[in-house]
């Protein structure tokens, strides 16, 4: 049988919508305003009742705001098309943002930990009530801005809710702590409840970093299983192999995936788009956005074999 041409390539991508962009922006805003009136309140009665916990939520809440805003700017560069610079579009500025503001974050953590170690060392005397008070207040601030966000399954906004949960916990155990020193007398308490917040959002900002940078090289998307999906893939009848099989993130959230499938050289034109529209529902159920799909005969060389 005679073939026009040795091999086939196509390519498709998917789209999934997780929420409008205007109650996407509406949470934003709501978070913004919430968190930068309240970080400026925090650092106002941080000094006021000489809590170095309050002082350190407040810088913490200084971060989300910075965070919070980024991500509200990107929510409208995320619409902006591919161009001739930007071949994939902007969707990895996401990425970036929040690679910046956790950096900012893990900066910011280890000063205040700095601090609360002198603290713990030299402790002043806390007003246990007024902590209570700008606890009760905290919680029910981020609370409100958490929830406003609840409805929306953006990348970047995830990353806002993450960090207003750390909020949520934290002044919870705000809470605690004025009511132990209150009922102890026991100051040190503070500084200690101050190096405990800032050790678990180190934690979580040490873990982002290592989640963003698997992203900036390109690394296997986390829940897809490579032989997993190579084992579906060559079970589509007509495949004999593959090869060249690179699958990779943009954002964490939109994946990519460019492979090479091997057919017999008899093979037609129809079983070949058989063949790719086969592949291209596989790697839907793989949770995979956008695939390059390559047809190759089996008597051809490819120089791609080993990569």
């Amino acid at each position: 049988m005679e073939h026009t041409h040795s091999h086939t390539h196509s390519h498709s991508h998917h789209h999934h919508h997780g929420g409008h962009g205007g109650e996407v922006s509406s949470g934003l805003k709501a978070a913004f305003w919430l968190n930068f009136l309240f970080a400026l309140a925090e650092i106002v009665g941080g000094i006021l009742t000489n809590s170095y916990a309050i002082l350190s939520d407040a810088l913490h809440d200084l971060g989300d705001t910075a965070a919070i805003t980024m991500s509200f700017f990107l929510e409208k560069m995320a619409l902006k098309k591919r161009d001739q610079n930007y071949t994939y579009g902007y969707k990895r500025l996401s990425l970036l943002a929040g690679f910046l503001s956790t950096i900012v974050l893990l900066a910011g953590s280890l000063g205040i930990m700095a601090g609360a170690v002198i603290k713990t060392i030299q402790p002043g005397k806390v007003d246990s009530e007024g902590m209570f008070v700008f606890a009760i207040v905290g919680l029910a601030a981020n609370g409100i801005a958490f929830l406003r966000m609840e409805k929306t399954e953006k990348a970047n906004v995830k990353a806002v809710k993450l960090h207003l949960l750390e909020d949520v916990l934290g002044w919870a155990a705000v809470i605690v702590g004025s009511i132990l020193i209150y009922f102890t007398g026991f100051d040190r308490i503070d500084p200690i409840l101050s190096l405990l917040i800032s050790g678990y959002i180190l934690f979580n900002a040490f873990r982002n970093l290592r989640s963003f940078t698997r992203i900036f090289l390109q690394g296997m998307p986390t829940g897809i299983v490579e032989e997993d999906l190579k084992q579906e893939l060559q079970k589509i009848p007509g495949v004999q192999s593959l090869h060249d099989m690179h699958i990779w993130s943009m954002d964490g959230v939109y994946n990519i995936m460019s492979v090479h499938l091997v057919v017999h050289q008899s093979t037609t034109n129809d079983e070949i788009v058989r063949i790719r529209s086969a592949a291209r529902e596989i790697s839907r159920k793989f949770e995979i956005e956008h695939d390059t799909i390559e047809v190759g005969f089996s008597d051809e060389n490819c120089e791609y074999v080993d990569c």
